[in-house]
């Protein structure tokens, strides 16, 4: 089987999220693909950073614009009846005319790794983006006919999630979808036991939607309560100065430590070092630095919402609703008094990830789909 992908993603294999993480989800599945016995992979890619060698059986092939795309694409194609077309990544703004090259050809098209979109808030966009109104209209006029249009000539979609299936049920009959998820590499972020020290991680964009802030305004009622609590947080971002500002104004800075962006060892490590990792974002795609905190073992906090589908409420962590921003407190606490408790969840964590989550098991599950169609 030869797997023909169409997208154009930048990919890295350094799991830097700093622009997204969809560079690393993308290398991570091509590769795993790859990885299959009999399965070949051809990627056209914008550009990488890769730092390990390439799988033998995965080809990546620079090209600048979908054009070059469409006009390379034949050269893959001298079995179109073994080959799958896939184009992964899809979402709204980013819909391509490269569907209208696929339905003209033999093989089967799948658009795959398909998130709930989710909405973004003024530090997140340029510009004169930045009105809601106007971002509406540019939506409804530029991205959602070209959206459509691709999704019509699809014979198979994938979606990380339920939530995004249902989603898209609404442009693409249910008996085309099928939910896979991302995986997460458990061998670069292995389980290691819990650590002594009283520390929440926070691995993030600095931005609005991820509801950093209100870690750090319950903060202090922890503190009286376990005052050894420190909380760290990696990534940057336009709301770091007023997250800074948040943390002096209530008298915990000493508590709060912002590390910025950081290569994938030091990552490993805060990831390590942590008791309880925490996302508190009220709009998000898919959340995957839980998986990779609960691939090390850590109990995971998020918010009850569509993005967080990989936690499991009181088992590998906890789903605190939106409206009960004080139920956080009492997890946290929960948790960090409990060892046993958060032991527990920890090796709930792993097994999950080991069974639902691995790259091998998502690469196969693929793969089947991909076998179907052919």
């Amino acid at each position: 089987m030869r797997i023909l992908n169409l997208s154009l993603l930048r990919l890295n294999d350094s799991h830097s999220y700093y622009g997204g993480a969809i560079g690393s989800i993308g290398y991570e599945l091509l590769s795993s693909l790859a990885s299959i016995n009999d399965v070949e992979v051809v990627s056209f890619t914008q550009g990488t950073d890769l730092s390990h060698p390439l799988p033998p059986s995965l080809n990546l092939i620079q090209a600048s614009s979908f054009n070059e795309v469409e006009k390379r694409m034949h050269e893959f194609l001298q079995n179109p009846e073994e080959t799958i077309l896939t184009h992964f990544y899809f979402h709204e703004p980013e819909s391509t005319p490269i569907s209208q090259v696929a339905s003209k050809l033999d093989s089967p098209f799948v658009i795959g790794m398909c998130e709930l979109p989710h909405y973004r808030l003024s530090d997140e966009v340029p510009g004169i983006l930045k009105s809601p109104s106007l971002r509406k209209i540019g939506k409804s006029i530029a991205y959602l006919p070209r959206f459509k249009k691709t999704l019509s000539h699809c014979d198979r979609l994938i979606t990380v999630n339920e939530a995004a299936k249902e989603y898209y049920s609404e442009h693409v009959s249910k008996d085309k979808i099928c939910t896979i998820p991302y995986g997460v590499n458990q061998e670069l972020f292995p389980s290691t036991p819990l650590p002594d020290q009283n520390r929440l991680l926070v691995v993030s964009r600095l931005i609005q939607r991820r509801g950093i802030d209100k870690i750090i305004e319950i903060l202090p009622s922890l503190l009286s309560e376990i005052s050894d609590v420190h909380l760290d947080i990696v990534g940057n971002g336009p709301q770091h100065a007023s997250l800074e500002k948040q943390a002096s104004k209530l008298g915990i800075s000493s508590k709060v430590h912002f590390h910025g962006n950081v290569p994938y060892e030091e990552l490993v490590r805060h990831y390590q070092n942590c008791s309880i990792f925490c996302h508190l974002s009220d709009s998000d795609g898919w959340n995957q630095p839980a998986l990779e905190a609960m691939s090390i073992g850590r109990p995971v906090i998020g918010i009850d919402a569509s993005h967080n589908s990989m936690i499991t409420d009181g088992s590998t962590g906890y789903l605190i609703p939106s409206d009960q921003p004080n139920l956080l407190l009492d997890r946290l606490v929960q948790l960090l008094e409990n060892k046993s408790l958060c032991s527990q969840m920890s090796a709930s964590s792993v097994k999950s990830i080991s069974t639902n989550y691995s790259l091998s098991t998502v690469a196969k599950q693929y793969v089947l789909e991909f076998e179907r169609l052919l």
